[in-house]
This record gives C-alpha cells, sequence and structure tokens, in this order.
C-alpha cells in the first residue's frame, strides 16, 4: 500500500512539474488583459447579432447581470449601452476591424491554450488569425444565442407549453435556465479546446475539462460575489478604478481556470 501511495505522490508532482512549465499565471495575465480590451468589440457584435431576433437592451443587460458578478453590473451596463448605440454603425462600416479587435482575448487564449497542451504553433499566421475570428463569430452567435434563449422567453414558453402553469415555479425556471447557459458555456469552451491549440483533438475528448471549467467558472462568480460585497473593499484600495481592477482581477482567475481545465484534459488524454 505504501508503495501505490509513493507512485501516486510521485505522479503528483510531476504533474505539478509539468503544470509551473506551463506558465498559467502568465498566460492568464495576458488573457485577462487582452479579454478586456475585446470587451466593446465583443459586446458590439453580439448585440449586432441579438438585434435580428428583435430582443432589446434590456434583455442583453439583463443576461451579463446574469452571468458576471454583481459588483460589475454599473459598468457592464455602461458598456452596453455604449455598445447599443455604436452597434449598427461597427457592425456594418467596419467588420473587419470589429472582428479583428475582438479577436486579441481569442488569440491570447490561443498562446495559453497551446502551452497548456504542450503544443508548437506551426500553422501560419493567416491560418491562426483566420481561426480567431471565427472563433470571434461562433462565440458572438453563441452570446445571442445564450440571449435569446433565456432573457428572449424561448426557454420559458418552450417548458410552459409542456407543462402549464410551471412558468410560475420562478426557481425551477431559474434552475432550468443556468441549464441552458451551462451548456452553452461547455459548448463554448469544448470547442476552444478541440480547435484552438494546434493539434488534432476530438471534440468528445475536450468535454471533461469543458464541463469542470464551466461549472468552475459558475462557481467563482457566486463566490467572488460574496467575497467582494463582504469581505473586500476594492475601492479604498483603487479608488475611482476599483471597478476596472476587480474586472481583470475577476479575468484572471477565470482564465487561470480555463488553462487549468486545459492542461487537466491533456492529462487525462495522456493516462
Amino acid at each position: 500500500m505504501s508503495k501505490i501511495k509513493m507512485l501516486d505522490l510521485q505522479k503528483a508532482k510531476a504533474l505539478l512539474t509539468e503544470f509551473t512549465a506551463v506558465n498559467a499565471a502568465t498566460h492568464a495575465s495576458s488573457i485577462a488583459y487582452f479579454t478586456f480590451l475585446s470587451l466593446i468589440p465583443l459586446i458590439t457584435l453580439s448585440i449586432s447579432l441579438v438585434t435580428m431576433t428583435g430582443l432589446g437592451q434590456r434583455e442583453v443587460a439583463e443576461f451579463f447581470s446574469a452571468t458576471i458578478p454583481g459588483t460589475f453590473n454599473d459598468f457592464t451596463k455602461t458598456l452596453v449601452d455604449d455598445a447599443f448605440k455604436q452597434s449598427g454603425i461597427a457592425f456594418s462600416l467596419s467588420v473587419i476591424t470589429l472582428l479583428w479587435t475582438a479577436s486579441q482575448g481569442i488569440r491570447a487564449l490561443h498562446s495559453g491554450l497551446n502551452a497548456a497542451y504542450c503544443e508548437k504553433e506551426e500553422r501560419g499566421p493567416v491560418v491562426v488569425a483566420a481561426i480567431s475570428i471565427g472563433m470571434v463569430i461562433a462565440l458572438g452567435a453563441l452570446l445571442a444565442a445564450a440571449i435569446y434563449l433565456v432573457f428572449g422567453g424561448v426557454v420559458t414558453r418552450a417548458v410552459e407549453s409542456v407543462i402549464p402553469g410551471l412558468e410560475q415555479q420562478k426557481d425551477f425556471m431559474d434552475i432550468m435556465n443556468s441549464a441552458v447557459l451551462l451548456t452553452l458555456s461547455v459548448i463554448v469552451l469544448t470547442a476552444c479546446y478541440t480547435f484552438l491549440p494546434f493539434g488534432q483533438r476530438r471534440f468528445v475528448s475536450q468535454l471533461p475539462g469543458a464541463a469542470i471549467a464551466s461549472l468552475a467558472c459558475g462557481a467563482l462568480t457566486a463566490g467572488f460575489r460574496v467575497y467582494v460585497d463582504n469581505f473586500c473593499n476594492f475601492e479604498a484600495l483603487y479608488g475611482s478604478i476599483s471597478t476596472i481592477a476587480l474586472f481583470l482581477f475577476w479575468m484572471y482567475i477565470v482564465a487561470f481556470i480555463l488553462i487549468a481545465c486545459a492542461f487537466f484534459n491533456r492529462a487525462l488524454h495522456s493516462r
């Protein structure tokens, strides 16, 4: 029994050494920074797609309020307001610029995932750029789909058509809506883990890490809200830029989780 424990301990140390070599913290910092710069273009793209479904600014604001810590509500409301003002102009006159700017966060994630999967990029820059822009379009479409399904009332009406009167059960509907958001999140992350880094991977084989990452990010968002509201006063430290500092800190942890779960997929596949 002691030999088995020693072997397990050695394997754990070896995995920890491998993960340390990934430099997840450095890549997470880069992802958080470039994702922050990509927010307005990505939100603008999503809103341009959402408006095609007939939904308005209220549904978009509700979506972001439900998926990020409540501390950022005023911050995201400002972003959504600005994006709605320019979505039509930006999407019609500068599509390429919009997609290129929004893809910078994806390119940072691409670099981090290559490190997590221990891959050296061998595709040309044009191919990498095309994949990054494609992921931005897919992400924007899935964000629009999430807003349309959950906050456009599609899920609620579908459940009501099957079980009349269930719409009044708010707790149950909240669970259903959360399940839809979680499913879409798993799909997005699985696609990122499969297609973004260099190399060939089966879509199904990336599901475990994607599911863990989605659940972990959901738990992080809930825990972060409790932590900020009750135990930490960032305004005393950062003053007027406290919201930006908090957002970058939250995004840093999310990015670290994404890289760690990608490494988990790699370790699971190797084993």
